[in-house]
């Protein structure tokens, strides 16, 4: 029995031992003592609050050097121990990091994207990391013009292959969508292909495609006059959502390997070379409405990248 007291005895002493080095060492935490300091609790508190103060230095320290989410310590990634105080009473809490709130400022950002044709590992392109060169110094600055409310009518930005012009526009519309503008990103090609599939098998989710074109803040459409000409693609989609912007003053850009007069040609004939000059004149007005031709030069930055 005394062996067993005096065993007990000992492992008091230890944890009375083991609580004062965790107390020692509280008062030391540069976080806690912020804590106490901004709320003008007095160190004493310590004494009896030291579970609590505990996990929270622990849990912040785990987040000391943190590089990103991707390498987050937490039993739940973003998420640590937080404090707060209410008067009389010291609360625990879930607090966010940094890198946890940033994504999700990031995720409500990109709601306002409402159709994306380019990939997700572009979306932090800015403007900013385009090289200002002789090539695309003023073209910069229009873009920065309309991000600023100093202009609101598009661009048709129209140049050789790989000189930057679709890059150019995913900086853009990633910029947009801080500007909490709704942004579509629009592939001409692979939209008019989808159009023409939901044409057949889900006709109201191609007119809640074509509204959304319509009526979005900002229209991209990525090489326009790669598609296939045809009385579906050039009258009953391209037309059809043009034409509402050019009247209800929608901001729509454009990106090309074609000038204006070689886009007026492409859609002058439709696959099997019928001519309808007509319609593609009243296509190409709205598109001239619209945007203001900026031509790209430059060198081929994919082909550099290939050697």
């Amino acid at each position: 029995m005394k062996d067993l007291l005096h065993e007990l005895d000992v492992q008091k002493e230890q944890i009375a031992d083991y609580e004062q080095k965790v107390i020692e060492d509280l008062k030391k935490n540069e976080d806690v003592l912020s804590f106490l300091k901004n709320n003008n609790l007095d160190i004493d508190i310590l004494q009896n609050k030291s579970y609590l103060f505990e996990r929270y230095a622990s849990s912040l320290k785990k987040c000391e050097g943190c590089k990103g989410l991707n390498y987050c310590k937490q039993k739940r990634v973003g998420e640590r121990e937080g404090l707060s105080y209410i008067k009389p009473q010291i609360y625990e809490e879930i607090d966010y990091c940094t890198y946890r709130l940033l994504k999700e400022k990031k995720m409500q950002e990109r709601n306002t994207l409402v159709y994306q044709d380019y990939a997700n590992k572009l979306d932090n392109i800015e403007l900013n990391d385009l090289k200002m060169d002789e090539y695309n110094r003023n073209l910069i600055y229009l873009l920065y013009q309309f991000l600023d409310g100093k202009r609101d009518k598009g661009l048709y930005l129209f140049g050789s292959f790989g000189v930057g012009k679709t890059y150019t526009m995913i900086a853009l519309a990633n910029e947009l969508v801080k500007l909490k503008k709704k942004t579509a990103f629009v592939k001409v090609n692979d939209f008019i292909n989808k159009m023409r599939k939901y044409a057949i098998e889900d006709p109201s989710k191609e007119e809640d495609l074509i509204q959304m074109m319509k009526k979005c803040d900002v229209l991209i459409l990525d090489d326009i006059g790669n598609e296939n000409v045809s009385a579906f693609s050039r009258d009953d989609i391209l037309f059809v959502i043009l034409d509402y912007r050019m009247e209800n003053h929608k901001t729509t850009f454009f990106t090309s390997n074609q000038d204006i007069e070689s886009l007026r040609h492409h859609y002058s004939y439709d696959k099997n070379q019928k001519e309808d000059k007509l319609k593609a004149d009243r296509l190409m007005e709205r598109i001239i409405v619209l945007a203001e031709p900026y031509c790209l030069k430059g060198e081929d930055k994919r082909k550099k990248v290939g050697d």
